[in-house]
């Protein structure tokens, strides 16, 4: 063979092994793309849209339309053998007042407003439903602990406010949740259960805003099939809750020595409803956050029924305490929250 036949040959071959190499090259990238395609991305959680349910480790959930209008109640006789009669010991916590950095500025609203006189009234046995279904809360952020208020709604679960869960002038989410219902000073009759999760809405914490304060705890065991459990519903008419007979009853803070960690009510009428808010000059202080603001006029089904998370009270332009109001968005992510 020539010299120029041999250097023709070489030639040839570097050219077939390139265009072999490209060939291969195209194959593996045609494979990753249509295993991109026909694969489950295994590798990353497809983001949620929309609203959302965000818990306290971090996962988040989808609210789901909920059917229904209201949730039933489930009301109880307790039997003295179910009390436990645990004794609590007293700690020092602080109340949702207005805190340098917080979500709750001076001119702003905040939970302790008694209007004229004090008309609340110590409740004399939490052993008896529905008091016994309200829960004192006991919750430790990174930056303290604080007193909040709560009631059953379920099982294993508690309706409260968002800011008793996620606050940013605490430093955030809620590290630990202790429930204590019915309460009464140093006696916890049905003991204490340890909160499991939490959970708010993503808007809560983008905003802060008052009409996203409302927030759901899962708790470790089903106490509430012994205590019992309040009925919610929501009403898109306003004008149906003017006048409406209502209680508020929860923990507040103001009370001390024999008093403290003690459970107080006081009924009243709805003055003023709002798109998102429902009003009225029922007596609160700091640590009622997250009471209920519930009626026993509705139904059977749902007897107590609350239509309102106690969370604000006066200041800014507002003239009376509110409650966040159960709203159809509202009862929808507390069905989806409270959800096995």
């Amino acid at each position: 063979m020539t010299a120029r036949a041999v250097q023709f040959n070489e030639r040839f071959r570097v050219v077939i092994s390139h265009f072999s190499n490209l060939l291969k090259f195209i194959g593996i990238v045609f494979l990753i793309a249509l295993s991109a395609v026909a694969a489950p991305h295994t590798f990353a959680q497809e983001p949620i849209r929309g609203d959302k349910i965000v818990r306290n480790d971090g996962r988040a959930f989808e609210i789901k339309n909920s059917p229904r209008t209201y949730s039933p109640s489930k009301s109880v006789t307790i039997d003295p053998r179910q009390l436990v009669n645990q004794t609590v010991p007293t700690r020092q916590l602080l109340q949702f007042n207005a805190l340098p950095n917080s979500i709750i500025v001076t001119s702003a609203p905040s939970p302790e407003s008694v209007i004229g006189a004090d008309g609340r009234t110590r409740v004399g046995d939490t052993t008896v439903f529905p008091y016994s279904a309200i829960v004192e809360l006991e919750i430790d952020f990174p930056y303290g602990s604080v007193l909040c208020s709560g009631w059953m709604i379920g099982p294993d679960t508690v309706a409260t406010a968002a800011h008793c869960l996620y606050y940013s002038g605490l430093g955030g989410w809620a590290q630990n949740v202790m429930a204590y219902p019915g309460r009464d000073g140093t006696l916890a009759p049905f003991g204490s259960v340890a909160g499991l999760n939490w959970n708010v809405r993503q808007k809560w914490i983008d905003t802060h805003g008052p009409r996203h304060d409302y927030g759901v705890i899962k708790l470790a065991s089903p106490i509430g099939d012994t205590v019992g459990y309040f009925g919610y519903e929501y009403n898109s008419r306003s004008p149906f809750f003017i006048g409406k007979p209502v209680t508020v009853s929860g923990y507040p803070g103001d009370k001390h020595n024999a008093e403290a960690y003690t459970q107080w009510q006081m009924a009243g009428t709805i003055a003023k409803a709002h798109k998102r808010r429902l009003f009225y000059t029922i007596d609160t202080f700091g640590g009622q956050s997250g009471s209920p603001l519930f009626g026993r006029w509705v139904r059977k089904d749902c007897d107590p029924c609350a239509f309102g998370i106690h969370t604000y009270g006066v200041g800014g332009n507002w003239d009376m305490n509110s409650a966040t109001r159960i709203t159809k968005p509202v009862f929808n992510f507390m069905q989806s929250a409270a959800a096995p």
